[in-house]
């Protein structure tokens, strides 16, 4: 199921992308992206920590130097 376009736009910091997870899909962790690897000749993206969350649209930084992928607060 792809990511809904409301979820998408909302302002988060550059290079970062956006993972639903939970039971429903429902919830959204943002993730960095910290480079890629060239595999045969295609280059992949490589996905780094989760460093924040999108709840209620709009972005939420988790703890800062805390890069477990929970729910802030």
């Amino acid at each position: 199921m792809p990511i809904p376009k409301e979820i998408l736009a909302v302002e988060r910091p550059k290079n970062t992308v956006v993972i639903a997870y939970g039971k429903n899909k429902d919830r959204f962790a943002v993730r960095q992206r910290v480079g890629c690897r060239n595999i045969d000749g295609r280059h992949l993206p490589v996905n780094g920590p989760t460093i924040g969350h999108i709840i209620d649209d709009r972005y939420v930084p988790t703890h800062k130097g805390d890069h477990r992928s929970r729910q802030p607060g």
